[in-house]
């Protein structure tokens, strides 16, 4: 980006179930994602729980703290930021996005939900671009998709975030999105959605601000009252909440079309995606793909053997 445009910052977020692939795909993701701004990694601190809890491995925080120093000593990022779940904090957070308080951290997946929003409260930038650490990334050399995302974003009052192509590029520009819906918008080289993914995406945080205070999702009826009564209501994930407001709102998320930046996120965590780890981002890095992928945000291993 140059220097007169707006400051945009960068928020991987990490847990202790990152810890066998995170020192590839931080130095990866760093490199695919050029910021004017700040690089942070976020660490959530919390015991894992939920669907993380049954199938992830779990390790250390220590030794993921010890790899995230590393990534700051070499210049990767530029502050490791543990995620706080001091009471005050939390509440005064909630109290913004929510207009309420409870004491559930995370969602019944065990994904960080207070995590989530944490970025809005401690960036001083206009744009941020928030990844999940296990996102892998192409990027043409000759292109920037987070300075094209925020471009769009500037000049498109109706677009609330922006994100790469989701999946490699198919042959008739045709996304495999299941039942999720969206609109090909080829005047301005976009898809639009109504729903929201947390995984990979560049936001204007005024713009997301204005959406405040947000409806919780819970996954019953039952589990607001759960959550008043003992602090353990089974809360949707943070993208499910964001969702209801943009579905509300007459915004759009807006993943580029332009077959020059695409992302896949690797569903599976086994031995072989770990061996196989390294050539893929060396493939993903050089814009290589086997063509049964291409349409396909969820990174299939068989695929690429």
């Amino acid at each position: 980006m140059s220097a007169n445009k707006p400051i945009c910052d960068l928020y991987i977020l990490s847990a202790v179930t990152d810890l066998t692939f995170i020192s590839q795909t931080v130095q990866h993701q760093v490199k695919q994602c050029k910021v004017n701004g700040s690089r942070i990694l976020r660490i959530d601190t919390a015991k894992v729980n939920g669907y993380y809890k049954k199938n992830r491995d779990t390790n250390s925080l220590n030794e993921l703290l010890d790899i995230a120093n590393t990534f700051v000593d070499k210049g990767l990022i530029d502050q490791v930021l543990k995620i706080d779940y001091e009471k005050n904090l939390l509440q005064k957070a909630y109290a913004k996005h929510f207009n309420r308080n409870f004491k559930e951290t995370h969602c019944f997946r065990g994904y960080p939900f207070y995590g989530s929003i944490l970025p809005f409260e401690h960036s001083e930038a206009e744009y941020i671009a928030l990844i999940d650490s296990d996102m892998l990334i192409f990027q043409s050399p000759d292109f920037n998709w987070i300075d094209k995302a925020v471009e769009v974003m500037e000049e498109n009052p109706d677009i609330l975030c922006c994100l790469p192509l989701s999946g490699p590029p198919t042959a008739d520009k045709k996304l495999h999105q299941g039942n999720t819906e969206y609109y090909d918008d080829t005047a301005r080289g976009l898809y639009l959605f109504k729903n929201f993914t947390s995984r990979i995406f560049v936001i204007n945080i005024k713009k997301f601000l204005s959406l405040c205070p947000m409806e919780i999702q819970w996954l019953s009826w039952r589990e607001p009252i759960y959550s008043k009564l003992f602090g353990r209501g089974k809360m949707l994930c943070w993208e499910a909440t964001v969702s209801k407001a943009l579905e509300q709102s007459d915004m759009y998320r807006a993943d580029l079309s332009s077959k020059l930046s695409w992302s896949l996120h690797p569903y599976e965590r086994s031995k072989r995606f770990i061996e196989m780890l390294p050539d893929i981002i060396h493939k993903i890095e050089n814009g290589i793909f086997p063509v049964k992928q291409s349409g396909h945000y969820e990174l299939n291993l068989d695929w690429w053997e």
